[in-house]
């Protein structure tokens, strides 16, 4: 799949992508898909999460990692934006 966000191309396995996101199980496969300017600066984050199971979180990217997992629908990294507590804050 080709997505489109914020003037970046990124490709993306299909099954990859609906086994991880609500968003794109219910759009199906089939063409470019165009993702809303917001998540510009968190989707190749998310993206790697869904290949790896790791989200690069931070105490500076986590609210905007939150917003785009939950626009996405993508519970795991929801969970684990919620559950953050950066190191050495309290």
């Amino acid at each position: 799949a080709t997505l489109g966000v914020g003037g970046r191309e990124f490709r993306a396995h299909w099954p990859v992508l609906a086994s991880c996101s609500r968003f794109f199980r219910s759009r199906g496969p089939g063409g470019p898909v165009a993702l809303p300017e917001g998540l510009a600066d968190t989707f190749q984050l998310l993206l790697d999460f869904f290949y790896t199971g790791r989200l690069a979180l931070t105490a500076h990217n986590r609210a905007r990692l939150l917003a785009a997992a939950e626009q996405l629908g993508v519970p795991e990294a929801v969970a684990l934006c919620r559950a953050f507590r950066p190191t050495g804050h309290r």
